[in-house]
């Protein structure tokens, strides 16, 4: 070991790293500078599950309808591929600035598209042969879909009707199109039942964060000497916290109750919610983003989330019927909101992947979503990508099927 320095000599001196080029190869791979900078595009938008479903003629996941004829395409390790999409051809309108139609695909029929771990397949059926299609079982040696690598036992995707919407794409996480839905609560706390979640999780987050903030003062012989960062900003969170908090959590209280007492499906007094509000902004402002913070502001999401803890069952067997009339605006507009499931247009570039993508363009892309069975540990979405020239001969069968990494 190391016998070079007794012998006095030197090692060879390896190949110096040019970054610049590395960086540079990794931009080129992207595909980026030729691609255009916006393409229209065809929002794949969840339809609402309070809307008949029973005439679909697009959906994500469940299972296809075809001819009999039909052969469900196998992957290149010979097993059969999952069913992810079924969009009706005929469904897909013109993009209104242009009237442009989707690049080389007919204008009636199905495209029937099909994963596996690494690889794909798409199927395009004539309108005239869909005239006679009909539901296609799964096969019987399909694997589950954890098989390749997302939280679910089931063969199949979770099956959601689409309603496909044209768009301009500039390739952004949010399409000025879709618009946020969510930014203002007051928008979205629009009945009694949405605002006593809100007001219940607030509640809860407060009194726990008081918890927290008196066990750290009573440990407080154990704060290291000097204080660290750490102990300094929790000094300062947690001792206006605790002045501040038994002005504000009556108040919250008072108005949680109040929410519960009322009509759930009736209208919120918007008045009384804005000054609610007002005051909950008042006391978020200038502190630091501990998790109570995102609630005092008001929270989309948690309250998302409270409401599928609660109607899991009903989301599960798609009772939705079963799910109380003062949530329905809510859980409608979460679930017709932008998702980011589309034909064609423009991927946010990926910050993970390094797939080579010069001279393609996506064909489909398809988000994590806890409603499809497409939630995966290590991705937050998938696409196929086809070259340019063979997207717009309507040729799909060579191209790639890529996981959007997400660490």
């Amino acid at each position: 070991m190391f016998k070079w320095l007794r012998k006095g000599k030197r090692p060879e001196r390896r190949a110096s790293i040019d970054v610049d080029q590395i960086l540079a190869e990794l931009e080129a791979r992207t595909g980026s500078a030729d691609r255009a900078s916006e393409l229209p595009a065809w929002a794949l938008i969840l339809r609402s599950p309070f809307r008949p479903w029973q005439n679909a003629t697009s959906w994500l996941g469940g299972t296809p309808r075809a001819p009999l004829e039909f052969v469900w395409p196998l992957g290149t390790d010979g097993a059969p591929l999952h069913f992810l999409a079924q969009i009706d051809l005929g469904a897909l309108q013109p993009w209104p600035e242009t009237g442009s139609l989707p690049p080389g695909l007919p204008d009636g029929g199905a495209m029937l598209v099909f994963v596996g771990l690494h690889d794909y397949a798409v199927r395009i059926i004539d309108a005239k042969r869909m005239r006679v299609a009909s539901g296609i079982p799964v096969p019987p040696t399909l694997p589950p879909v954890s098989e390749i690598g997302y939280f679910s036992e089931e063969p199949t995707f979770g099956r959601w009707p689409v309603d496909p919407v044209a768009f301009l794409d500039h390739g952004k996480e949010r399409p000025a199109d879709f618009p946020e839905r969510f930014a203002d609560p007051a928008a979205w706390i629009d009945t009694w039942a949405v605002a006593e979640i809100d007001a219940r999780l607030l509640v809860q987050a407060m009194r726990r964060e008081i918890g927290f903030a008196e066990q750290f003062f009573n440990s407080k012989a154990h704060w290291p000497d000097p204080p660290t960062r750490v102990i300094l900003d929790k000094q300062a969170f947690y001792g206006a916290l605790l002045q501040e908090a038994p002005t504000l959590l009556p108040k919250l209280e008072a108005w949680q109750a109040r929410a519960a007492a009322e009509p759930q499906a009736g209208a919120v007094d918007a008045t009384a919610l804005r000054a609610m509000l007002a005051e909950r902004l008042a006391f978020a402002e200038g502190k630091p983003n501990y998790p109570v913070l995102p609630l005092l502001r008001g929270s989309a999401h948690a309250v998302w989330g409270e409401v599928r803890r609660q109607y899991r069952d009903a989301f599960a067997a798609e009772a939705f019927q079963s799910i109380p009339e003062g949530l329905r605006t809510f859980i409608d507009a979460r679930i017709t909101d932008w998702r980011r499931h589309r034909l064609f247009g423009l991927e946010p570039e990926f910050p993970n992947n390094s797939e080579d993508r010069r001279g393609q363009d996506v064909l489909i892309s398809i988000h994590a979503d806890e409603l499809l069975n497409t939630m995966s540990e290590h991705d937050y979405g998938m696409s196929i990508w086809c070259d340019r020239a063979a997207l717009d001969q309507g040729r799909h069968e060579e191209g790639q099927l890529i996981r959007h990494c997400a660490v």
